[in-house]
């Protein structure tokens, strides 16, 4: 680790974040103030901005979690030289038959991870008995999805070669993989997925409409979760009374979360975070106060509730977890 500069990351940086409480909304403000070397290295490279083009390329109008971002390729071998890897990066390469040089060839910068059609149900598995027995089980709360992982390809040879190496190391170190996730790759992107309908139609195109597409682009990071989506999913297989009605309350609190990067501005790095609420007429932070007061209501009337988890019912995990901050 004496070889590393990992330092460069850190020192000399400083940071701020403000905190807003409007009706309807909790918006937090950052602002990130970096070293000479890392400053340099962020006005060498402009990092572009995330397109509309390929968030409406997401093959599903039920998306329920979206991170994107856009960076700069040929920085990454100043990064690594900064931070003191690129001994070991290059060393990497070669032991797989590739070259730094051809890794910052393949691709534009332009990444997208996408979750969507999420949903909580029942499932049957086995497993295997002491003595090799195959024994039926049910579990009660299963979390299911569809994610996509997406990049851009600049240098089709050299991502071709990239593409053939991944494709070998998994079926040499994780088949079982293989036959889970779907990879496919064409002139202009390069898609992973746990469903081949998703790896499809994200690579064949076309305008999905994705609704926030135009208030995410433009920025060089992005994301978004749909949190009232997620709870409406996962409020079918909460059996627990209690359990039910932190669901009610949180269905009732929380929309959603929206994050992106503003980049440069009057020498400082920033960014935002947007925490939507279902109510937008009444101020936030009397809304989380209630929240929280409601939640620990629950949890003294429950007794001593950490002693009797059900750790297949997620609500009931949720509920454990904010009951000592509510308090």
């Amino acid at each position: 680790m004496s070889l590393l500069k990992l330092n460069v990351l850190f020192e000399g940086n400083a940071y701020a974040t403000s905190l807003n409480f409007d009706n309807g909304k909790i918006t937090v403000k950052s602002k990130g103030y970096y070293n000479k070397e890392l400053r340099d290295l962020i006005d060498k490279y402009s990092s572009g901005s995330i397109s509309t083009d390929m968030l409406n390329r997401i093959p599903s109008q039920n998306v329920v979690a979206v991170f994107a971002a856009k960076y700069p390729p040929e920085g990454f071998k100043d990064l690594i030289k900064l931070i003191g890897v690129d001994g070991f990066v290059n060393s990497f390469f070669q032991s797989v038959g590739y070259s730094t040089d051809e890794f910052v060839k393949a691709t534009k910068g332009d990444v997208l991870l996408s979750v969507s059609d999420f949903s909580l149900g029942a499932h049957k598995t086995t497993i295997t008995g002491p003595n090799g027995e195959s024994i039926p089980l049910d579990q009660p709360a299963v979390p299911d999805a569809k994610v996509l992982f997406a990049t851009s390809v600049n240098d089709k040879p050299s991502f071709d070669k990239l593409f053939g190496i991944l494709q070998s190391k998994i079926q040499e170190n994780a088949p079982e993989m293989a036959t889970k996730v779907h990879f496919q790759l064409n002139n202009n992107w390069f898609a992973a997925s746990n469903s081949p309908e998703q790896v499809n139609g994200f690579l064949a195109g076309g305008n999905n409409h994705f609704p926030l597409a135009d208030r995410l682009s433009g920025h060089a990071f992005a994301g978004y979760i749909n949190v009232q989506q997620i709870l409406k999913s996962a409020s079918s297989a909460v059996t627990d009374s209690s359990g039910k009605a932190a669901m009610d309350l949180s269905l009732n609190m929380w929309q959603d979360i929206i994050m992106t990067s503003g980049g440069e501005k009057s020498g400082a790095y920033t960014g935002e975070a947007e925490i939507n609420l279902v109510d937008k007429n009444t101020n936030s932070l009397k809304q989380l106060n209630k929240y929280l007061d409601a939640i620990s209501k629950i949890h003294d009337h429950k007794g001593d509730y950490n002693a009797q988890i059900n750790y297949s019912d997620p609500a009931a995990l949720s509920f454990a977890m904010l009951a000592p901050l509510a308090h």
